[in-house]
């Protein structure tokens, strides 16, 4: 049955049309892979900028408010090495919440800082600023499940194994409190603790052969401490060079964190695309086989063609609107939350690159100026029916995106379909006889008009296009620059330049302009 829907659906529409609806259908499959991958690339924005959207309040550090702390010259390196701690612990809280609400688990990591102070059955007292114990709290159903202590610490594991074992650290072992050290460290510190162990015993046995009870007890006491560094030792998913970038640098690290985070989102959006695009493709040739109107190998040929677009289709569409969803749901704006809570942003940019293909279809000369207009008409129909139809496929036929795609092809092709009977109507009315001489001659002097407004306004729309798309690639070469080497300046410049073509009015013109407008009480324009 699915199967004769399909095809019925393709039969009604041509390649072009099926192959938009197939473009929603991937935006409709996806919205579950975008909440998700968006909320977790929400906890970097968080992290960057401090700002909890859920409760509505600042967090005691962030990864920014770090990088300004101040730095004594004459100790640089000291100081950055103390601060970019700081900058772990922040991180190491959004990779783990991140990576939870991946998997689809409700724990949740926060820093001591941001926890009300209150008693714990098995951590005591815990919570509030500058915590004496503990610097993260793992929360799993209500409940405290893991507390630690962090410390980047030691120019090397060796040096930081004997800081860990200071007097001033003691009071971490005494609770039996665990210490997350980088994760390039771990590995060298149990090591070395291990290589410590086995000194230390070695000159016990020595002192109680030589009857020197008191050197004995006193390296049973190391031997102890050791121990318990090497049993209450935890990796952070951080390492040291991790951890100082996101001091230095954190805007680009959280660049970074939301791209690994909304690459996995492209992953599964090019497994649906290469699915949808495949699976639509397959049947559509199938049918253009039997019919003879190819041969076998060249359906094979565009079926490879087809799968492959739609993979790649899928995974840009997934990674840039799973990034901008992201962004949105930690905005200060309600308007903003509210919205990436929708599947708005997926069809926006499902419509802006098929809105994208006919204006490339215009610069190319491959249709003129009124074509364009018309298909960008017939689009805004059709993509407008499809999302809808999209849904309601989908509730017919509770099949995972099978109900989507049939949806939306059969939405896409009913509206193109009407979108064309309504243009004949229009431009064949059918008169009574008694008309049809007055109205050929009419049209015969008419048409020298019509034939000259034609061209007139051809030559205006063909001007106005031209000069549009001039200045949107000139925006994007600007933005694209600016991309390679993290000029976030250079990027809010060139996003500038296609607002003011459009008429717009410019906020700002900068990252400082940027944070002093999200800091002011003016009302942020998308």
């Amino acid at each position: 049955m699915i199967l004769y829907v399909l095809r019925g659906a393709i039969t009604i529409a041509n390649e072009n049309k099926s192959r938009a609806a197939e473009n929603i259908a991937v935006a409709e499959a996806s919205r579950e892979i975008i909440q998700r991958y968006g909320e977790a690339g929400r906890e970097f924005v968080k992290a960057y900028s401090g700002f909890d959207d859920e409760t509505g309040r600042n967090l005691k550090r962030s990864l920014e408010g770090i990088s300004d702390y101040k730095v004594n010259p004459n100790n640089e390196y000291t100081n950055l090495r103390s601060q970019s701690g700081f900058s772990a612990e922040v991180l190491d809280t959004a990779r783990k919440n991140s990576d939870a609400i991946i998997r689809g688990d409700s724990s949740r990591a926060v820093r001591t800082d941001d926890l009300t102070r209150h008693t714990d059955s098995r951590f005591g007292e815990i919570g509030g600023t500058n915590d004496q114990l503990y610097d993260q709290a793992v929360i799993r159903d209500g409940r405290i499940a893991e507390a630690s202590q962090f410390k980047f610490i030691g120019r090397n594991a060796k040096k930081a194994l004997g800081k860990l074992a200071e007097k001033r650290f003691r009071k971490y072992l005494d609770a039996d409190a665990k210490i997350t050290v980088p994760s390039d460290y771990f590995d060298g510190i149990r090591e070395e603790a291990g290589r410590k162990i086995s000194e230390l015993q070695t000159q016990k046995a020595r002192a109680l052969t030589g009857g020197d009870r008191a050197k004995a007890e006193d390296l049973d006491e190391k031997i102890r401490c050791y121990e318990k560094i090497r049993r209450n030792l935890r990796k952070s998913s951080l390492t040291n060079e991790e951890a100082m970038n996101a001091r230095v640098n954190p805007l680009m690290t959280t660049a970074k964190e939301i791209a690994g985070v909304s690459h996995q989102a492209g992953i599964h959006g090019a497994k649906f695309g290469a699915g949808i695009s495949g699976g639509v493709s397959a049947v559509r040739n199938i049918c253009a086989v039997i019919s003879g109107e190819k041969d076998f190998s060249d359906a094979a040929i565009d079926v490879v063609y087809d799968t492959g677009t739609g993979a790649v289709l899928g995974y840009v569409s997934n990674f840039g609107v799973s990034a901008l969803t992201g962004v949105m749901k930690n905005s200060a704006s309600g308007l903003m939350r509210s919205i990436a809570k929708t599947n708005l942003p997926a069809q926006i940019a499902t419509g802006v690159l098929e809105a994208g293909k006919t204006l490339l279809r215009f610069a190319s000369g491959e249709i003129d100026g009124v074509e364009c207009l018309e298909e960008l008409g017939e689009k805004g129909a059709g993509m407008t029916s499809a999302a809808m139809f999209a849904g309601y496929g989908q509730m017919l036929i509770p099949i995972p995106v099978v109900g989507a795609i049939a949806g939306s092809m059969i939405g896409y092709a009913l509206s193109g379909a009407l979108y064309g009977k309504l243009k004949e109507s229009l431009n064949a009315a059918k008169l009574a006889h008694e008309e049809q001489l007055r109205v050929e001659r009419e049209c015969e002097e008419a048409v020298k008009e019509i034939r000259k407004f034609r061209a007139e306004m051809e030559s205006l729309i063909s001007e106005y296009l031209t000069s549009h798309i001039t200045a949107f690639h000139s925006a994007f070469g600007v933005m694209n620059e600016a991309l390679a080497v993290g000029d976030a300046d250079g990027f809010i410049s060139g996003a500038n330049m296609i607002t003011q073509k459009l008429g717009g009015n410019v906020q700002f013109r900068n990252m400082r302009e940027f944070d002093s407008l999200m800091d002011s009480d003016e009302a942020f324009v998308l």
